[in-house]
């Protein structure tokens, strides 16, 4: 049952994953094209001091959410898991205003003391309306996939998305001529109006979901969500949970806003000037870190749908479970995210101007490849973890990992003249040593590698793709040299080829057997 409802939500998560990072990519693409890569880099220096904000808005509770509405609702005692949302929903509207209200306040002293350009303040203006919104719509999302729903959230996010993507790049394009920080202000604007749009659609199928459970479970006897003294006690089991969860996410959130001030500085410390520095920034974060998570789409789905299925199998101790899928979860996020990072490795150049019309990433794109499988491992790692109870782990691990990219950061750019490059291998260093940190611990207890199934066939497929596009490049071009269709045919054959020593290695097995199950199943 665990191995289907996996499949069935990773498969579900990913599909919206894969949406929305195409409309994702689509946006990045026409938004450097609009507002240039200084723009853009003016946009990406407020997001951090926004993500910030939202999460010691929610403080870790949405993952809480998750985890106790799956508990609640095992048990069949739906009115506790209402309870839970109605209290955190409340919770977390007022902390959401506050917050709101409180950088409205700082904004001249946030423009004026910590953004690296003054500018970004409006673009910032902007954004915290939102964080209300957001909030509220977290506890929702959670709710949803607490009960297992997970096309719900997926279908809302999507339409988010769509709505965010739209009416940003619209309204960019209309306040373009009034100058780039009114075009940066309008582009800003689309996540507002998208945040707004997620929050009804949640609400409005949380309400109507509402009835139906509720007249199944009339005439039964049900229990407060956490028995007498209800109000302290759901506090205190929520914050269980929510506490470590909060400061892992503080501490991501404050590691993306030191970037977002350390980088421009070094960058001006080695000779460019503002706006160089914030379009270098721009580039690097909109260009090459957005190349290298496009594996994303798969590995969060895993991550979220490991959490609540690692926790069900760790609560009725279920070793053998778990000792059998969360070595395969990991094998499928490493295969799923080499065969980009081998055609990122290999053609960097022609992805970039194809896709951003940009060029100038192609190092730290190469150097990001190397380390793009640990960052995937972090991802999946995480969801495990938090699963298994050690919150506080993940915290340590992410703290170390601050820590190493911030020291790097600054170590590596010290002197040199590819910068960019420079920054890139403190990113390097960084997953590699936080991919270490995860694993050890499940090495120890849960990971028995199987070294030529788990190892030497991935790496013989991924060696084998990059060698394929590279030889059968000049052939294609001979016919064809339209970029997109010289990328396409080239990944395809790539990717045959990748798959077919995958499946003759047998690492695809597991895969093909569950899936002929689900379907037999349905």
């Amino acid at each position: 049952m665990s191995d289907r409802y996996l499949l069935k939500g990773t498969l579900v998560l990913t599909t919206a994953n894969l949406f929305n990072r195409l409309i994702g990519l689509i946006n990045q693409v026409l938004a450097l094209r609009i507002m240039g890569t200084e723009g853009y880099g003016l946009y990406q220096l407020a997001i951090p001091i926004y993500l910030l904000a939202l999460v010691l808005t929610t403080t870790g509770i949405p993952v809480a959410v998750v985890k106790m509405v799956a508990e609640e609702r095992a048990s069949g005692n739906l009115p506790a898991a209402y309870q839970l949302v109605r209290w955190s929903a409340v919770r977390l509207a007022t902390t959401g205003l506050l917050f709101t209200l409180l950088i409205g306040l700082l904004l001249p002293f946030l423009g004026s003391k910590i953004m690296a350009d003054p500018r970004a303040v409006w673009c910032l203006l902007i954004l915290i309306p939102a964080l209300p919104l957001a909030a509220i719509s977290s506890i929702l999302r959670g709710y949803f996939q607490g009960m297992h729903q997970m096309t719900i959230p997926a279908i809302a996010q999507m339409i988010e998305q769509m709505v965010r993507v739209f009416t940003g790049l619209y309204l960019a394009t209309q306040l373009a001529p009034r100058g780039l920080t009114w075009a940066v202000m309008g582009y800003a604007a689309g996540v507002l109006i998208g945040e707004a749009t997620g929050f009804l659609l949640l609400l409005g199928c949380y309400v109507k979901g509402l009835k139906t459970p509720l007249r199944a479970t009339q005439g039964k006897t049900f229990y407060p969500v956490t028995g007498p003294d209800s109000l302290t006690n759901l506090t205190g089991r929520i914050w269980d949970i929510a506490g470590p969860v909060t400061f892992t996410r503080i501490s991501t959130v404050l590691l993306l806003n030191f970037e977002a001030i350390l980088i421009p500085h070094r960058l001006q410390a080695l000779g460019h000037s503002l706006p160089e520095a914030t379009a270098l920034y721009g580039l690097f974060t909109g260009v090459a870190l957005t190349l290298i998570s496009i594996p994303n789409v798969l590995t969060s789905a895993i991550s979220t749908n490991l959490l609540p299925v690692v926790s069900a199998a760790w609560a009725r101790k279920d070793l053998i479970w778990l000792k059998h899928s969360l070595p395969r979860s990991l094998r499928y996020t490493v295969l799923a995210g080499l065969p980009l990072l081998v055609i990122l490795w290999v053609r960097p150049d022609d992805i970039t101007r194809f896709i951003f019309n940009l060029s100038g990433a192609v190092k730290p794109i190469r150097i990001l490849t190397i380390g793009g499988v640990f960052l995937y491992i972090i991802q999946t790692t995480n969801g495990i973890l938090y699963g298994l109870g050690q919150a506080r782990r993940v915290l340590g691990n992410s703290l170390i990992l601050a820590g190493v990219r911030l020291g790097a950061i600054y170590t590596l750019t010290i002197s040199g003249n590819d910068s960019l490059s420079s920054v890139a291998l403190a990113y390097l260093l960084s997953y590699v040593s936080g991919a270490a940190l995860n694993l050890f611990p499940l090495i120890r207890q849960f990971l028995a590698i199987n070294l030529q199934r788990d190892l030497i066939v991935p790496l013989l497929a991924a060696l084998a793709m990059g060698l394929t596009i590279s030889q059968t490049w000049p052939i294609i071009y001979g016919f064809n040299q339209h970029p997109l269709m010289l990328l396409m045919l080239s990944f395809i054959v790539g990717m045959l080829c990748y798959l077919i020593i995958l499946y003759k290695g047998k690492a695809l097995q597991e895969i093909h057997h569950i899936w002929l199950i689900t379907i037999s199943k349905n």
